[in-house]
C-alpha cells in the first residue's frame, strides 16, 4: 500500500509529514532530480526529529518567485547536526499536492516577502 497525495494541506504541514514518514513514502514526493541528497537530508531529519535532545520549531514559510513553491524554515534548537538555533530550509512546490524540492541549511533568496507561517499555522 502507498500512500497518495495529497499528505497535507499547506506546505508546512507536508513538510512535517515529509520528515516523520518513512522514506520508502518521502520518496513518492520527492523531486527525482534530488533523490540522493533529499534522502540524506531526510535521514538526518527523521533522526533529529526522534532525538530527546532536539526541538524543531517552525521559523517562517515564504512564497518563492518561481511558481507554486514555499520555503518553509525550521529552527533546530538543539542536537547532534546542526548547531544550536540553526535553520534548516525545505523547498516545497505545489499547490493541494506538493512536492520536496530541496533541503539547505541557506535560505533561497528568490523566497521572499511576507511571512506566510501564521496563516498556516492552523491548518
Amino acid at each position: 500500500m502507498q500512500r497518495i497525495q495529497p499528505v497535507a494541506v499547506s506546505p508546512r504541514d507536508f513538510v512535517d509529514e515529509w520528515i516523520i514518514s518513512p522514506w520508502d513514502e518521502a520518496s513518492h514526493w520527492s523531486a527525482e532530480s534530488s533523490l540522493g541528497v533529499l534522502e540524506q537530508a531526510h535521514t538526518a531529519m527523521s533522526r533529529s526529529e526522534k532525538s530527546d535532545r532536539t526541538l524543531l520549531e517552525y521559523g517562517s514559510v515564504y512564497h518563492c518567485s518561481q511558481g507554486n513553491c514555499y520555503q518553509v524554515e525550521l529552527v533546530e534548537s538543539a542536537g547532534p547536526k546542526f548547531e544550536n538555533g540553526a535553520s534548516v530550509f525545505f523547498q516545497v512546490c505545489g499547490t493541494e499536492s506538493y512536492r520536496m524540492m530541496r533541503v539547505s541549511l541557506v535560505p533561497d533568496p528568490k523566497c521572499n516577502g511576507r511571512d506566510l507561517l501564521e496563516d498556516m499555522s492552523a491548518k
